[in-house]
């Protein structure tokens, strides 16, 4: 896997888990959510002019890919109810690795190496082990687990879909820029509708948090779409969520969470499977 991508997906992971931290943080996760895509949209609304046309085959995964990251944003804000997010994001961003992986066995004909696929199952199994540390308290709040195992199979979803999205598009950074712009139309709509009159002055109350989140966001799944162009999708997907051994970290270091052998045992497989990927 080429370096600069290795990189740049890392990047990418950490961008990911500083907006979910600051979504986390916050106690009105739907103006969260409008604000950042707000950023995000107008970003891709400003540069659409200048970027040409997609292809007409990457539509129906445009469209697709829109309504499905809506349901991810409503399964990823319950998520965070009444939990840490040291608890909740491992087993959300863990999942959706898998299911890739499996999709792509099924659908995808993508070289991978078997040193790739030792790659992808360190990283996978170091996302995944920190789940294990929550077991116990999921038991106890079904429905928390049901809202995060939710979430990581509509981000593999998704991540398929804009994989193949943005090879049939024949202009990545068009593919994008429309994909954000959908995006914010999608989230703009539900929040003025919810909020109805207030929604301009709880967007205003939010403060700066939400357009550094914008941001953020803007990084972390640009990156990720542009290299899946030429990247297996699945090893992709495995790289990203490396966010969720960085979540861990910041977990501990700002929000003062619980730490354990688990998450320096999940951060040893994670940089494993990275140095694997690399050689």
């Amino acid at each position: 896997m080429n370096g600069i991508v290795i990189i740049l997906v890392l990047g990418a992971a950490l961008s990911h888990a500083l907006w979910n931290l600051l979504l986390k943080q916050t106690e009105n996760r739907l103006m969260m959510m409008m604000s950042m895509h707000t950023v995000t949209g107008l970003m891709g609304l400003i540069l659409i002019p200048f970027i040409g046309p997609v292809e007409e085959a990457a539509w129906p995964m445009l469209l697709m890919s829109t309504v499905v990251h809506g349901g991810y944003y409503v399964f990823l804000t319950f998520s965070y109810r009444n939990v840490e997010l040291g608890q909740a994001y491992p087993i959300l961003r863990g999942t959706g690795p898998i299911v890739v992986f499996l999709a792509s066995l099924l659908f995808l004909n993508e070289p991978v190496s078997t040193l790739q696929l030792f790659a992808f199952f360190f990283i996978a199994g170091g996302i995944l082990s920190l789940g294990l540390r929550s077991f116990g308290y999921f038991q106890q709040q079904p429905s928390t687990i049901f809202y995060a195992l939710g979430t990581g199979v509509l981000i593999g979803i998704y991540s398929l879909i804009d994989g193949i999205g943005v090879r049939n598009s024949g202009n990545v950074l068009g593919y994008i820029c429309w994909l954000f712009f959908l995006e914010m139309l999608m989230v703009q709509a539900y929040a003025f509708y919810f909020y109805r009159g207030e929604t301009i002055i709880r967007l205003i109350k939010l403060g700066w948090s939400g357009v550094w989140a914008g941001l953020l966001a803007a990084y972390a799944y640009g990156s990720v779409l542009w290299a899946m162009e030429s990247a297996p999708i699945m090893l992709v997907a495995a790289l990203r969520e490396t966010s969720v051994v960085m979540v861990s970290v910041l977990g501990i270091l700002i929000l003062k969470e619980s730490k354990d052998l688990l998450k320096v045992l999940a951060a040893v497989l994670v940089t494993l499977g990275i140095v694997l990927l690399k050689a």
